[in-house]
């Protein structure tokens, strides 16, 4: 089992995503993987990135150096793909629906409505996708042509 080593160089107190390097010799396990503390059962989900992994550390002071053990995970519900007509397609996530992917060639470019954050939080406007009366402000309604959450293409 490989022995990982993370140096915070800023205080890391939540849990954020940090690169680990992995030594060339390592064995990594396939598929899954996660970090465990060497001396302890704290783990947390890692993924294999380039020669290295990122996962989520948390709990460390800027300064501080924490030993991991790099180890075969476990599979989690995964993401899953649900249509909603013939121009949409949701994305569903294990603990709730995230978005959907609007496609409408009616539409100029295709869009993601609505965007749910953590908690199903709407983290995008409605207009112009619904007309809502909260959002008839004329702040709300300054770009009829962005809808929601998009990617500028060409064709």
């Amino acid at each position: 089992m490989p022995v990982i080593e993370v140096s915070a160089e800023l205080d890391c107190i939540v849990p954020a995503p940090v690169r680990i390097p992995v030594p060339k010799d390592a064995k990594v396990p396939a598929g899954p993987l996660r970090i465990r503390e060497e001396n302890g059962k704290a783990t947390a989900p890692a993924q294999m990135y380039g020669d290295g992994v990122v996962a989520l550390v948390s709990g460390m002071r800027a300064g501080q150096k924490k030993r991991f053990l790099l180890e075969q995970g476990e599979a989690g519900p995964g993401v899953s793909l649900k249509e909603e007509g013939e121009h949409a397609l949701a994305l569903l996530l294990p603990d709730g629906p995230f978005s959907v992917y609007n496609f409408d060639p009616a539409v100029a470019r295709p869009f993601f409505y609505p965007v749910h954050g953590p908690g199903g939080k709407p983290m995008t406007r409605n207009y112009p996708m619904k007309d809502l009366p909260e959002e008839k402000a004329a702040k709300d309604h300054d770009h009829p042509h962005h809808r929601s959450s998009g990617r500028p293409t060409t064709r």
